[in-house]
């Protein structure tokens, strides 16, 4: 939640601010409700962002928001509201890390991801033939 605000572009209610959760992939704006979520004892260093944008959606972005990826304690997780068929994962530079080929009907998957902290991109396949593409950061 928003404690209090100080400086003119905050003040002045016009300017969002928002949280974004990295491990659930979920944006909230502060301004309307705080934001509340479950963690176990410990420190969150890379679990949230500041932004003070939340880019427009379109309609297939809300499609892609049914599919859900990151990584937390070296397990990659991905939900999907569809069933995935593979899932192929990149690092930032474009070469190939693994790819996983989910195996029966799941709309979700895990495994463990012991690679380099850094920034990756996940290839999502669908079984209906689309693609998603997810930011995930180790």
């Amino acid at each position: 939640a928003i404690d209090h605000l100080a400086g003119n572009q905050f003040i002045n209610e016009e300017q969002d601010i928002f949280l974004e959760d990295v491990y659930l992939g979920i944006v909230h704006n502060l301004r309307l409700s705080p934001y509340t979520f479950s963690h176990t004892a410990g420190a969150l260093n890379d679990r949230f962002l500041m932004r003070y944008t939340n880019q427009t959606l379109s309609t297939n972005d809300l499609e892609t928001n049914e599919t859900l990826a990151f990584i937390h304690n070296n397990i990659l997780k991905v939900n999907s509201s569809q069933e995935i068929k593979k899932i192929m994962v990149y690092s930032i530079t474009g070469q190939e890390i693994v790819t996983y080929t989910v195996n029966g009907n799941s709309e979700k998957f895990e495994s463990e991801f012991n690679y380099s902290k850094g920034v990756y991109l996940a290839i999502i396949t669908l079984n209906d033939g689309r693609t998603v593409t997810k930011k995930l950061l180790n």
